[in-house]
């Protein structure tokens, strides 16, 4: 039998290369654990209190204060207005480089809200695309079918931190902010998230990612316009402090239009919709970025970008109303 040995030398090479690159982000503070469920989280937001809420870290009361459910701007189950959510750290020392956000967070509402972050000071708003999740984090979960779940991470930097106390703050938004009152299955309201983890790391060495970046998202949305249906599209532009808004021609086959793409924050990610007709076929989208840039920086004006066009599935949705009535259950006995 022939037998093959691994050289020894090879395999500590081997692990201590795979250590340097998981030892490239210093982990900063973590609060709860990612395991699909927000147990770890026990409190929960009061419609009634208008209470700020401020959890400082190393209290060692992280997880008992840090509310497990944030209710998005629209929730008229719970007022209809932003439930920012603050975190209170110190650091010191260098702090070059980038830290990244790790967010773990559950949906079990219908609507997906954006999340803007507030770093001392400087604001950005980011966007979740979770995925439907088949782990049952709560019992109510086995009951949720739009039950879903998204790891993310957020990209910050360095500069937006100082030394001594730093404030971190998350509020959830609505867009459109149109209000509902209703309650379903997931909990109070149509909008909002549930945090399973959060995190902040470091990585001293890694340059903050300076540039746009460009992304073409259809939705299962259509319309009826004077020339067949259209389908809405999302336009993503993720971009740094430094960029100052700008327009997009967006050109796919036979099919080209233009759209204003105005900053809305300091930094982050923004959308701008579009609708591209349903005749158009799948292939790449050419899409031109006309730029302007803050006085001193050497951002490009005009810059091509390719990005995939694949045409969402057209759903038909029956609807039939039904009602269902417990006898001697729903009536007071």
């Amino acid at each position: 039998m022939r037998r093959s040995f691994f050289p020894a030398s090879v395999l500590i090479l081997l692990l201590s290369l795979n250590a340097s690159v998981f030892a490239a982000e210093n982990l900063v503070w973590r609060i709860g654990k990612p395991d699909h469920s927000d147990h770890e989280f026990t409190a929960w937001p009061s419609a009634e209190s208008q209470a700020p809420v401020v959890v400082r870290i190393d209290s060692g009361k992280e997880e008992h204060s840090w509310p497990k459910f944030q209710p998005s701007s629209a929730n008229e189950e719970m007022g209809a207005r932003p439930y920012p959510y603050t975190l209170v750290f110190d650091l010191a020392g260098a702090l070059r480089g980038t830290f990244y956000l790790n967010l773990d967070v559950l949906f079990r509402q219908p609507r997906i809200p954006v999340l803007r972050v507030d770093l001392n000071g400087h604001q950005g708003d980011f966007y979740f695309a979770p995925r439907v999740s088949s782990v049952v984090g709560d019992e109510n979960d086995s009951f949720n079918p739009i039950h879903s779940e998204q790891h993310r991470v957020i990209a910050l930097p360095g500069g937006f931190f100082k030394n001594g106390q730093n404030h971190l703050t998350l509020t959830c938004l609505d867009e459109p902010t149109t209000a509902a009152r209703h309650t379903t299955v997931g909990g109070p309201g149509d909008s909002g998230l549930y945090y399973d983890a959060l995190s902040l790391t470091q990585d001293p060495d890694a340059g903050y990612p300076d540039r746009l970046q460009l992304s073409l998202e259809p939705s299962v949305f259509y319309r009826t316009a004077a020339t067949g249906l259209e389908e809405e599209c999302w336009l993503k532009i993720e971009y740094p402090a430094n960029w100052q808004g700008g327009k997009a021609r967006v050109t796919i086959k036979s099919f080209s239009t233009e759209v204003a793409a105005p900053k809305k924050e300091e930094f982050g990610e923004a959308r701008y919709r579009i609708y591209v007709p349903d005749t158009i076929a799948p292939g790449d989208a050419q899409i031109e970025l006309s730029s302007t840039w803050a006085r001193g920086s050497k951002g490009e004006r005009a810059q091509p970008f390719t990005a995939d066009f694949t045409p969402r599935k057209k759903w038909k949705i029956y609807y039939a109303p039904h009602e269902h009535l417990d006898i001697g259950f729903t009536l007071p006995s």
